[in-house]
């Protein structure tokens, strides 16, 4: 799975629909990554410095129960490590140019309902 050139509105869209598949811990979870993401691309955007320079990335991962987001790679090895029987799936979130891209990363091999 993988989404280019996205506003916020669609990556919202976006993220709500995979964290749709799990429960309402997931969901709720899943909300304030969205509003770190979005307060974050507001700083990003208010930095005094060059356009091209203004980008981010994030790693969102999904258990069972929750998720996780983190600003590097190892945030997706740690996620693992720590809910081995729980983790579902980790993205990469990127943002340049003022528009965002998701791509799923890694699969863990549990699903949110067994």
């Amino acid at each position: 799975m993988e989404k280019k050139e996205m506003k916020l509105s669609a990556l919202i869209e976006t993220m709500r629909g995979i964290a749709s598949e799990g429960n309402r811990f997931v969901v709720g979870d899943s909300f304030h990554d969205v509003v770190r993401i979005s307060r974050e691309v507001e700083e990003i955007e208010d930095a005094d410095i060059e356009d091209e320079y203004k980008e981010g990335e994030w790693f969102w991962c999904l258990r069972k129960n929750g998720t996780a987001l983190g600003s590097f790679k190892s945030t997706v090895d740690a996620f693992e490590a720590e809910y081995p029987n729980e983790a579902v799936a980790a993205y990469k979130i990127q943002y340049k140019n003022r528009r965002f891209s998701i791509v799923r990363v890694k699969e863990f091999g549990n699903e949110f309902f067994d």
